[in-house]
Order: structure tokens, then C-alpha cells, then sequence
């Protein structure tokens, strides 16, 4: 079964949630100006909402696990909230949009353009991520990733990060709100798996964490 970025938040009340903040919050193309106070507050409740949200929806009839997994699911797990993963940013974007493949979980090719860049600093560290998007979604961006915490701490496949851009092309990148694709959790699923580009030098302890076992809920 294959899967698409922005399918993965599959409920429209999550979907609607996480794109209605990041756009309320997208300002200016420095990367230096810091969210204040109620922008941060705004953010976090947003995403400790949107949480709460897609445990129901894994529980519910439409969730990716199995019949069998579905009762007494423990939750999704998480890193704790964490500010210093939040940045302000914009995208540095290509005069002319790539045409690429990006290969899946079963050995498929996906097909997106190469739009542009986002340059960062979280936690003290600095890094870029390169932004992809289809002919279908053109102020959508799908920003697959990997870094230091997958295969331990998260899922071996990578995460995800979406967002929409605005008029000037700036938003807030936000790790909190990495997930993990479907394919985390079933092998039904056909899941975009992060070029090489996108693997980060430096861990994110942010956003969704390894997928519980069912022995978690014993």
C-alpha cells in the first residue's frame, strides 16, 4: 500500500491543526529572530494537542496497526517537549525546481522535485534539510530526514516533517513535530525513504520516538 506525505496525518482535525499553526507563526526570513513567548506557548500546545488527537486516531478503525494491536494501545511515544528544536527559518529555493526519485521502503521510486533548502540551528547545532514536494502540492513541502538518534532511539526509516509555506516562503521548523511514516508501523505500506541529502550529522531528540511494542502495554 503506498503512502504520501501529508496522508500520514490522515485525520482532518490533526492535518488541520498542525498547518493551521505552522502558517499562524511563519514571519520573516531571518533565521535569528527567536519565537516569543506566546508564539512558543501557541506551538507547544498545538503539538501536545495534535498528540493526544493521533492516539485516538491509531486507535480508531482507520489506524495503520493491526485489529490485534488496537486494543489497549499504549500511546505513541515521544521525546519530551523540547524549545531548543524549534527554529525560525525560510526557504533558500531553487530558480528551477529538480525533478528526482527518491527511493521507498519496498525498493520503489518516488518521484518529486527538489524545491529548495532550509538552513538551521537547534540545540546548538547547524544544519541543512532539503524540501521536496509533488505537481499536486505546490505550497506544501515533505522534508524526509535522518540523524543520529534512527535506528536507536527512532524509527530505522527515518521521519517526516511537513510544512506549508507562506507568501515569503518562511516558517517555523518545528522537530517536535517529526513522525514516523506508516511503514513504522505495518509492512503494508510503501514509505519515501531519506536521501542521503537529508541525514543530519547530529541527533534530534525530538518529535516521534521508536513505535511501542505490544509487550508495552503488559
Amino acid at each position: 500500500m503506498e503512502s504520501h506525505p501529508l496522508k500520514f496525518i490522515s485525520n482532518p482535525i490533526l492535518l488541520n491543526l498542525a498547518l493551521l499553526t505552522t502558517s499562524a507563526l511563519s514571519c520573516g526570513k531571518s533565521s535569528s529572530v527567536p519565537l516569543n513567548e506566546n508564539q512558543q506557548l501557541t506551538e507547544q500546545t498545538s503539538t501536545l494537542l495534535g498528540r493526544e488527537e493521533k492516539d485516538r486516531y491509531f486507535r480508531s478503525d482507520a489506524s495503520p496497526l493491526d485489529v490485534s494491536e488496537r486494543n489497549g494501545f499504549p500511546g505513541l511515544h515521544y521525546f519530551s517537549y523540547d524549545f531548543d528544536y524549534v527554529a525560525k527559518t525560510a526557504l533558500n529555493r531553487l530558480a528551477n525546481p529538480e525533478s528526482i526519485k527518491v527511493p521507498t521502503s519496498t525498493g520503489s521510486m518516488r518521484s518529486y522535485f527538489r524545491v529548495g533548502y532550509f538552513e538551521f540551528q537547534v540545540a546548538g547545532n547547524s544544519g541543512r534539510l532539503w524540501a521536496y514536494q509533488t505537481e499536486k502540492d505546490a505550497n506544501r513541502v515533505f522534508i524526509p530526514f535522518a540523524d543520529k538518534t534512527t535506528g536507536e532511539s527512532t524509527y530505522g526509516g527515518g521521519r517526516y516533517l511537513d510544512l506549508v509555506l507562506d507568501a515569503s516562503d518562511s516558517l517555523v521548523l518545528n522537530f517536535n513535530r517529526a513522525y514516523n511514516p506508516w511503514c513504522a508501523y505495518s509492512d503494508k505500506y510503501s514509505c519515501p525513504v531519506p536521501p542521503l541529502e537529508n541525514h543530519l550529522s547530529f541527533p534530534i531528540h525530538a518529535g516521534e520516538q521508536l513505535p511501542p511494542r505490544p509487550s508495552s502495554s503488559q
